[in-house]
């Protein structure tokens, strides 16, 4: 379940999600989304997107608040009330069968070679 400032079975947020899964695969990440968001190499757009590139959204006005891994160039995981698969376009998160947008994509990074 989401958890914030988690990184445990017991729950997770969003960036401790992420941070997880680097630091599986030998890769030391901040904890912070608005620190992740300064790591990496920018990507130019969801068309070059590689599965394990780190999209960062936004919700609203504020700033850059959210973070999911890209597993397509449509598709990313990401911890939001619970760790989940959802369809992702130009727009953002498409959340529900209303296709709502839940998140804003703000921008793209690589991490990973």
């Amino acid at each position: 379940p989401y958890l914030w400032g988690g990184r445990t079975v017991m729950g997770c947020d969003c960036s401790g999600f992420i941070q997880t899964v680097y630091a599986l695969h030998g890769y030391r990440l901040p904890r912070d989304v608005s620190q992740q968001a300064e790591c990496g190499a920018a990507v130019d757009s969801r068309a070059a997107v590689r599965c394990g590139d780190l999209g960062f959204f936004s919700r609203g006005t504020s700033g850059v608040s959210h973070v999911g891994m890209f597993i397509s160039p449509h598709r990313i995981i990401h911890s939001s009330g619970w760790v989940r698969i959802e369809t992702v376009d130009d727009e953002g998160i498409q959340t529900g069968t209303g296709r709502e947008c839940s998140h804003r994509l703000c921008f793209i990074r690589r991490i990973a070679g």
